[in-house]
């Protein structure tokens, strides 16, 4: 279970309508994910690479207090 519940700052769809939480999940899970044909902006899905490390940050900053 995740320490950081984090909101999707935009939901991300496929050429189908359908969303795609699960690719977002497993990016800030520290997976390389490559996103298939079918999401419709593959380039909005980099945004998320950012937040892979964001439990062991708070981890640290905690324990420096």
């Amino acid at each position: 279970m995740p320490l950081i519940g984090m909101t999707l700052l935009f939901a991300k769809y496929t050429v189908n309508n359908k969303k795609i939480e699960i690719a977002v999940k497993q990016i800030v899970s520290g997976s390389n994910l490559e996103p298939s044909g079918t999401v419709a902006n593959p380039e909005s899905l980099k945004l998320y690479y950012k937040y892979r490390d964001l439990e062991n940050v708070v981890a640290e900053a905690k324990a420096k207090l």
